[in-house]
């Protein structure tokens, strides 16, 4: 068998501590920065602690919400307009956004229909976040009856109980009601069938007090619940307003994102232990990103945006990224050589992996630069999302996981193990100068050395090498 191209990686000097002084390129100074952050380890672990709390404290501020404002070119026509009408509280989205009541499917010309849609026009009013009253076409109509040849005998309390009437007498007083110039607006209101009878119709109320998207999602539900206990009539009425597209995304979508999160650390629990071999590393690795998750979510707070579809795209695609600055560092800790003790396979890890994960984060910053001086807010808000992702990806993936891998007692997995048993050299490996191993032989590094002294041939006295030399140091 050839010896592995891989096998680089366990040069013994490779391990090796140097100085500060002595740093003399990107992957001198990540092997100096693995003995820096194992000798520094409580304060690393203290200081990334400390923001994460910090950082629970902004995901319970975190809000929803969404600016249409967003979507236009900070010099549109729209975004002035829509300034202006902030300032001059003239918004209806702010103050008072309408609500449909529509009703469908019932007989207008019964009495007792018409006075079950007046009590559930009545109730509505009665709801927090309402105000009426209802703008309602059937209100006018029982009122413009009292002046008809319907009421015999004054006074009619149409508005009250209702009227019966007989097909011919509601399409004819129908028609004639909305003929007149008053009332000729609640022809958009209603539905006629052929017969010229209303088959469904819509009411009108107004939502207050909705400034907040908490409030927002409150009055919605309210409309809604109210009418789904409603009873009486052939249908469920039911309630619509432009503004509910909006409010139903602020309704889910935060626990959509924080679902999604979860559903991230599931995969990389049952996918990363197929290359990392070592439950504990999964752990490591599934905490990290737990962490870098929370982080996320609070910079949501810290940068002054708001839970929602733009927000949350970002942040979703940060799944990839992520655990992609993470996961390498961590499976090259534990490919390198046991016998070496955890900081001296950090260091090799780290100098082996750190140029080019730092490099993956660095690039990926510069191609997305370009967008926080864009002139539309959707891409500043998509620079801010990444921007965190990249920043926290690669602190967590080069500072905080090569913390923990040097201070924690992890093991090599036994897979990995047999496998450094037989690069170390046999019948079937070839040492670097092309000629067999023959059993405990020497094994030279990229440099000439020997890649191990006196190596192990063991598995049990391989784990004992690296457990020895973790107490050296």
């Amino acid at each position: 068998m050839t010896r592995s191209n891989t096998e680089y990686w366990f040069n013994k000097s490779d391990a090796k501590e140097i100085t500060l002084k002595e740093v003399g390129g990107t992957n001198e100074f990540f092997g100096w920065l693995a003995y820096w952050l194992a000798r520094n380890s409580k304060l690393v672990i203290g200081v990334f602690a400390v923001y994460w709390a910090i950082s629970i404290w902004g995901c319970s501020e975190v809000t929803e919400g969404f600016d249409s404002k967003d979507l236009v070119l900070d010099s549109s026509h729209y975004n002035h307009y829509n300034t202006l009408n902030m300032k001059m509280e003239l918004s209806t989205y702010n103050n008072m956004p309408p609500v449909g009541i529509y009703v469908e499917e019932v007989d207008y010309t019964r009495a007792s229909v018409q006075k079950n849609i007046m009590e559930l026009h009545s109730g509505i009013e009665n709801l927090k976040y309402i105000k009426g009253p209802t703008d309602s076409w059937l209100d006018y109509f029982l009122d413009y009856l009292k002046t008809t040849d319907v009421c015999t005998s004054a006074p009619c309390d149409y508005s009250s109980n209702g009227v019966d009437l007989t097909d011919t007498e509601f399409q004819t007083h129908l028609a004639a009601f909305l003929a007149s110039s008053d009332n000729k607006r609640f022809a958009g209101q209603i539905v006629l069938s052929d017969a010229g009878l209303v088959t469904n119709s819509r009411s009108w109320v107004f939502h207050t007090g909705v400034v907040k998207t908490t409030d927002q999602v409150k009055a919605m539900d309210l409309v809604n619940d109210f009418c789904d206990e409603w009873d009486g009539l052939t249908k469920k009425p039911w309630p619509n307003s432009w503004i509910y597209l909006y409010v139903f995304q602020f309704k889910i979508i935060a626990m959509e994102l924080i679902m999604n999160f979860v559903l991230v650390l599931c995969a990389v629990g049952v996918i990363s232990p197929i290359v990392l071999k070592q439950p504990k590393a999964v752990g490591i690795l599934v905490l990290i990103i737990l962490l870098i998750d929370t982080e996320l979510f609070a910079s949501i707070y810290f940068w002054g945006l708001k839970v929602n579809s733009l927000t949350t795209l970002g942040l979703v695609m940060a799944v990839g990224l992520v655990v992609d600055y993470n996961a390498h560092i961590t499976h090259c800790f534990f490919m390198a050589d046991p016998t070496l003790a955890r900081v001296e396979r950090l260091s090799v890890a780290m100098k082996t992996m750190g140029k080019s994960v730092l490099m993956g984060g660095v690039t990926t910053l510069l191609g997305i630069t370009p967008m926080a001086f864009a002139s539309c807010e959707i891409f500043r808000i998509f620079f801010k999302m990444f921007f965190s992702i990249i920043v926290f990806g690669l602190l967590h993936g080069l500072i905080l996981g090569p913390t923990l891998l040097a201070v924690l007692p992890i093991p090599t997995p036994e897979v990995l193990v047999e496998l450094h048993l037989k690069w170390r050299g046999g019948d079937d490996v070839e040492s670097g100068s092309g000629e067999k191993g023959g059993g405990r032989g020497k094994v030279k590094g990229v440099d000439g050395e020997p890649m191990y002294e006196n190596p192990p041939a063991t598995q049990q006295e391989l784990a004992v090498a690296g457990t020895v030399k973790d107490a050296q140091l």
